[in-house]
């Protein structure tokens, strides 16, 4: 979206306004991932959440949690004065197939008939009667609360391909419900390895059993959200040993088309070596959440030591760059050796540039080098010099240093300029990405500089 022009100009004195600006052209956005660290600790371990935004409460979440025998499912609320008592809504029934563990739900909200009662939510679930986890099927239940719940008969609605009894099994499903009332399930089968998506008109009984992309070795499934303005699928997925999590968009409306790898969320900044049964925040049908101002989407999942009595929930932003558009909010940047900082006013950052080394640093974030080969930023430069520079850190080398920079000629005289630096001109620019840091110049002149937005395109 167009923003209007800055007015007036930070500087040590009366600055001039500023010109002009040059127009962006069509690039297609990079992402990158930066981790929020735990927002959620219970006295037992917890993972596989389900957000729903927008539904009453600021936040509502159900996850999977140990009850000391076995997994139940548990919901807690979030608003501006913290999350509520944890309450245990599912656990396992006295006998069949989910005797032992209920775990992994995913809920949407809508409109269901099950043994001919009305419900406006429905919560699909893993469970098993096997200790070790065996043997897994997905089940559903219904509530008109949220926080009541009733199963739906004493049969799965989902079960493995295969034969099961020393093996997962089918689960860690996520499902969509779109406008017109179509459930549409992702879900992980053992038994053959794949990923899966199937669909149904009532909740309960689903068809169409297509396999799903599969990019890497051992990976299942995790949670899928729709973009309705942009017409295409948000997916998460985790790796077999839990320890890390894939993000992907899907190119075109069609889940079961043709899925683009984005990101990933792992010990590079979570710290954590367990990252694993993500959830997109999501609305109640399953659109998902993009936070006003920034772009950001949620992505809540467990987090831990290899014990998994160290689980808990975290959180970590996936966002296409930064925008900078509400005041005062410098999305995790930093800076140095710079003066009348006020940080973003009106969708623009000024400041002004000291004589010496000044730079603005990022958070700490996980981005592909092999899928963003460019740093879109646009800038307006009143110092008479123009030699800027762009650092970077990698996993391999999570350092900035000389042999980690690209340079480019940052406009001076006062206008917006977009300066895409092509960051595959160094052969370092490789593996994953941890840190940008941009120098606007090498020295200012005591004189104005400003950022409207700083993203990684491909």
């Amino acid at each position: 979206m167009a923003k209007k022009l800055l007015q007036k100009f930070v500087s040590l004195a009366a600055a001039a306004a500023l010109l002009t600006c040059a127009l962006m052209g069509s690039w297609h956005s990079g992402a990158a991932t930066v981790s929020q660290g735990t927002v959620f600790t219970r006295y037992d371990f917890d993972y596989a959440p389900t957000v729903i935004y927008g539904d009453g409460p600021q936040i509502k979440m159900w996850w999977g949690g140990g009850t000391g025998s076995g997994d139940a499912i548990y919901y807690a609320t979030a608003a501006s004065t913290g999350w509520s008592t944890p309450v245990k809504v599912l656990e396992k029934s006295s006998a069949g197939w989910d005797s032992y563990h209920t775990c992994d739900p995913s809920v949407i909200k809508g409109s269901f008939q099950a043994d001919g009662v009305s419900y406006t939510y429905a919560m699909y679930y893993t469970g098993t009667y096997d200790a070790i986890g065996y043997d897994s099927h997905i089940g559903v239940a219904f509530s008109n609360d949220g926080v009541n719940w009733t199963k739906y008969s004493a049969n799965p609605v989902v079960d493995p391909t295969g034969d099961a009894s020393s093996q997962y099994g089918a689960g860690m499903q996520s499902v969509y419900r779109s406008a017109s009332g179509l459930i549409t399930m992702m879900y992980f089968d053992s038994t053959t390895g794949q990923n899966y998506m199937m669909t149904s008109t009532d909740g309960i009984n689903f068809t169409g059993k297509t396999p799903l992309q599969n990019h890497f070795s051992n990976e299942h499934s995790g949670d899928i959200a729709f973009s309705p303005a942009e017409d295409k699928w948000y997916i998460t997925t985790k790796s077999g040993d839990d320890s890390e999590i894939y993000i992907y968009e899907s190119i075109g409306s069609d889940l079961s088309g043709t899925w683009e790898w984005k990101d990933t969320i792992s010990q590079i900044t979570t710290g954590k070596a367990k990252n694993h049964n993500p959830g997109w925040m999501r609305y109640p049908g399953g659109d998902i959440y993009v936070e006003n101002g920034t772009g950001y989407k949620y992505v809540y999942y467990g987090a831990g030591s290899g014990s998994t009595a160290t689980w808990d929930i975290a959180q970590s932003i996936y966002t296409t760059g930064w925008e900078f558009d509400i005041d005062g909010n410098r999305q995790g940047w930093s800076t140095a050796n710079i003066a009348n900082d006020a940080g973003p006013v009106g969708g623009f950052w000024t400041f002004v540039t000291s004589t010496s080394d000044p730079n603005l640093i990022s958070p700490a974030l996980e981005a592909p080098a092999a899928s963003y080969s460019t740093v879109s930023v646009r800038m307006a430069n009143q110092n008479t010099v123009s030699d800027g520079k762009i650092y970077f850190k990698t996993a391999a080398e999570n350092y900035y240093s000389e042999d980690k920079s690209v340079s480019f000629t940052c406009t001076s005289g006062g206008g917006w300029y977009t300066h895409n630096i092509e960051m595959t001109s160094n052969p370092k620019w490789t593996g994953t990405i941890t840190g940008i840091r941009i120098d606007p110049v090498s020295a200012g002149t005591v004189a104005a500089c400003g950022v409207d937005f700083i993203r990684l395109v491909k």
